[in-house]
């Protein structure tokens, strides 16, 4: 019976791990960003973690990028850097909400926590966006433009701000987050019935 239960109750928890994009560009203006250096923004999780599954750069026409970008989510002091990924040049990256974005291990980012998130405009050769109109997943609030103010031409956090409160942000950088892990109502009536079946087989066995 404890077989049966486990494996029915394994079967009403599985999910739908589908990512969506957390930013999603619905106005703004494409410019150039500075050549090698780090670009991006700080942002906030919400009441609960998030779990990051894939890091994304912008791609201006949905065409392709003319080169590969490191992305990187840091905390929010820059000490440590969280998760990163190459986002690599052309259409091998999946597009979504004009991002091309790469799987990463998943990491769960704490609640009620900032982070910066940045990505290494390379030669610059691809366009990201300034001062976007934006609609963001619930779980998370955007903060401000962020950026390598040491001009160290490698990739690294970008902690430097202009102290502007509500510029929207470099989105060179994108992220997904994982869907919710919310079993099914199908499924949890799967495992009522399964624990009903298993007991009533082990009333007629005695």
């Amino acid at each position: 019976m404890k077989t049966l239960f486990l494996t029915l109750l394994l079967s009403a928890c599985a999910f739908d791990a589908a990512s969506a994009a957390a930013i999603t560009i619905t106005g703004g203006t494409e410019t150039t960003g500075f050549p090698t250096r780090t670009q991006g923004f700080n942002f906030f999780t919400n009441a609960a973690p998030v779990t990051i599954s894939q890091l994304g750069f912008y791609d201006s026409g949905s065409d392709g990028l003319n080169q590969s970008h490191e992305v990187g989510i840091w905390t929010a002091d820059g000490s440590t850097l969280i998760a990163s990924a190459i986002v690599p040049s052309g259409t091998a990256g999946t597009l979504d909400s004009g991002f091309r974005f790469v799987a990463i291990t998943p990491v769960v980012l704490a609640a009620n926590t900032e982070y910066l998130a940045g990505a290494f405009n390379g030669d610059n050769t691809d366009a990201i966006t300034r001062f976007a109109s934006a609609t963001t997943d619930p779980r998370i609030t955007l903060g401000s433009t962020r950026f390598d103010v040491q001009f160290s031409g490698v990739f690294t956090a970008p902690t430097g701000s202009q102290g502007q409160t509500f510029d929207d942000g470099y989105f060179g950088p994108n992220f997904q987050i994982s869907a919710d892990e919310v079993p099914e109502p199908a499924a949890i009536t799967l495992v009522a019935a399964g624990i009903a079946l298993a007991i009533l087989k082990r009333r007629h066995s005695l």
